[in-house]
């Protein structure tokens, strides 16, 4: 058996809509108001492209992982990690919205997946799903 960890999915669907982490912000930020931090923004993700996750789903299906009888674990992540005010901070710099902080999320999942293998670049990310944002909000 192969298990996928996938950690935080971003990107835009098949439908035009962001998703994710920068999804939420972005969106935030076109609709004017502020970009809103549940705590101290020191919560730690790890980011990683829709597209990065349907590769890895594509390679186990045409070449599976061979551990049988044993369940390998592959974790699914871009290897870094990213504060939620740096990300909230990068939407800023696209979007030139406010950030404000309310109370912490008490079921916070932070942390973030040691992935060797796949290498994001999470802030090319922030431009590509706030252009899609503002295309799916009508922003100019």
């Amino acid at each position: 058996m192969t298990v996928l960890r996938i950690s935080s999915v971003q990107g835009v669907g098949v439908n035009g809509r962001a998703r994710g982490l920068i999804g939420v912000f972005a969106r935030q930020a076109a609709a004017g108001g502020p970009i809103t931090i549940m705590g101290d923004g020191d919560s730690v993700k790890d980011l990683v492209h829709i597209e990065t996750v349907l590769d890895v789903i594509g390679e186990c299906i045409l070449q599976p992982p061979s551990a049988a009888p044993h369940t390998t674990i592959i974790p699914v992540g871009s290897g870094q990690s990213v504060t939620v005010s740096e990300v909230a901070e990068a939407v800023r710099d696209c979007s030139g919205a406010d950030i404000v902080h309310i109370g912490a999320d008490p079921n916070d999942l932070s942390g973030y997946v040691n992935s060797e293998s796949v290498n994001d670049e999470w802030l090319d990310m922030v431009e590509t799903i706030w252009g899609a944002v503002k295309t799916e909000m009508g922003v100019v």
